[in-house]
């Protein structure tokens, strides 16, 4: 007739006004809080519930009890009614009912030796028909079932619970939850899943790194070899430790003490131009396609230096060292850039170079105050400062041969584009006949590629490796 809010809210204030709640319990009455928290059905709560009921009506307790046996009894029998309709019986409701049949019929037994108790003769003899009978009963749906692999395994499983049941609790079997992994009574081979199928480690052959190079082919053969070595430890990273360190050690080696470094072009005084018998770089015909490829493997060695170089913890050396490595790969892109190719040479070069038909001078950018920075720098090696030195004394004889109005991707002095850049772009765009722009910058960026695809500008790979 009435929801929960009535008793809530009007009999349960009305009973504390009165009388508190907790006055109404007996002082025989075994009530405990909190009972049946980790039961999920509320079996203790409910049994609980039911002897508190009994002794408030005045029983005593081992007559609370004994109703508390014979309402047990009571669910059993319907529950071997309910079975006697049954068509089927799953491996754990066998095992939930042979476990019932096991308490009921010991908490029986014990009360029927108690003085008074409520439960007698008779109340035995229907607990043994009654467990007698679900037994039956189980055994003919067991034997009428046709099992498949998968009920196989969940009978074999209820086996295991039963006969676990009929040792009653192991003493002390709670301060030992994994000790039923020691089992040798059933096989439990088909429980095993698929057996994981071990990565392969490639072989990663540091020595494959050439460690002297007398040509321009076996210079791209030392990059690119580095590059492939880096490949294979960033690929492999999860399986062989440290590659971030081996890559960079890797890539110091290579920069700093295999690879040749361009001497200055110019005289860093006088400006004049430096002879070329002496700097690996300018004392060869070089083809196009190579100083393409070197190009492009110069840009392939930088990303793999700035990934290693951004993920190892940084100290003032590998910080001085890193900075340097940056360094090196500038003035070897620049030197490559500024050589005519003895085949076809590159409109860019010839521009940058300042070779090109025309009054043209030539371009240049500069590493800023790095040799300001440098000078507290922690090398550790010495090799590293001789390669700092060429490294100065290579962009200083750049400052003193390029103009100012010549300094291309100096940023620190424009927003976007500089004269420098502007003049440059212009150029290209007159040598190849490309339209020239008011923002000249699109060609840079990649919202247009005309001038990078035209032919003999190579723009694309040269601004990649600068930037």
């Amino acid at each position: 007739m009435h929801d929960a809010c009535v008793f809530y809210e009007r009999i349960l204030p009305t009973l504390n006004g009165v009388r508190p709640v907790q006055a109404n319990v007996s002082t025989s009455a075994a009530w405990v809080p909190g009972v049946g928290g980790g039961d999920p059905a509320g079996g203790a709560l409910l049994a609980s519930a039911l002897r508190e009921a009994a002794l408030l009506i005045g029983e005593c307790s081992a007559a609370a009890d004994g109703y508390l046996t014979l309402t047990r009894l009571q669910l059993l029998v319907m529950a071997q009614r309910d079975l006697d309709h049954a068509s089927s019986l799953s491996a754990c409701d066998a095992a939930v009912l042979d476990c019932a049949c096991q308490s009921v019929a010991r908490e029986c037994g014990e009360r029927a030796s108690e003085d008074g108790s409520l439960v007698g003769e008779r109340s035995l003899q229907v607990c043994l028909d009654c467990c007698i009978a679900l037994d039956k009963r189980r055994a003919a749906l067991e034997a009428s079932l046709s099992l498949d692999d998968g009920v196989r395994a969940a009978a074999s499983a209820a086996c295991i619970y039963r006969s676990a049941l009929g040792g009653l609790i192991a003493p002390g079997g709670a301060c030992f939850p994994l000790f039923g992994r020691f089992r040798r009574d059933t096989d439990v081979s088909s429980l095993a899943g698929a057996a994981l199928i071990p990565p392969i480690t490639l072989p990663v052959e540091l020595s494959m790194v050439p460690d002297t190079i007398d040509s321009y082919e076996s210079a791209a053969n030392l990059l690119r070899r580095t590059s492939d070595v880096c490949s294979l430890l960033a690929n492999q990273a999860h399986l062989i430790r440290h590659t971030y360190l081996m890559r960079f050690a890797l890539l110091m080696h290579t920069l700093t003490r295999v690879l040749p470094l361009p001497q200055p072009l110019y005289n860093a005084v006088t400006g004049a131009q430096m002879p070329a018998t002496g700097c690996f770089w300018r004392r060869s015909l070089i083809r196009r396609e190579t100083q393409v490829d070197l190009l492009d493997l110069l840009r392939r060695i930088s990303r793999h230096l700035a990934c290693t170089a951004l993920s190892v913890t940084v100290t003032r050396s590998l910080d001085a060292a890193r900075i340097l490595a940056s360094g090196c790969i500038a003035v070897v892109a620049d030197a490559v850039v500024r050589r005519r190719a003895a085949d076809t040479p590159s409109w860019l070069s010839l521009h940058y170079s300042g070779e090109a038909p025309g009054p043209t001078s030539p371009f240049g950018f500069d590493l800023g105050v790095y040799d300001v920075e440098s000078r507290y720098s922690a090398f550790a090696e010495p090799n590293l400062c001789a390669a700092r030195t060429v490294v100065l004394d290579y962009f200083a004889g750049l400052r003193a041969a390029v103009p100012t109005e010549g300094m291309v991707f100096a940023f620190e002095r424009a927003g976007i584009l500089g004269a420098g850049d502007r003049t440059f772009l212009n150029q290209l765009c007159l040598q190849s006949a490309m339209p020239l722009l008011d923002q000249p910058e699109v060609y840079l960026t990649g919202e247009r590629q005309e001038l990078a695809s035209s032919p003999g500008s190579s723009l694309n790979n040269v601004s990649r490796s600068y930037l």
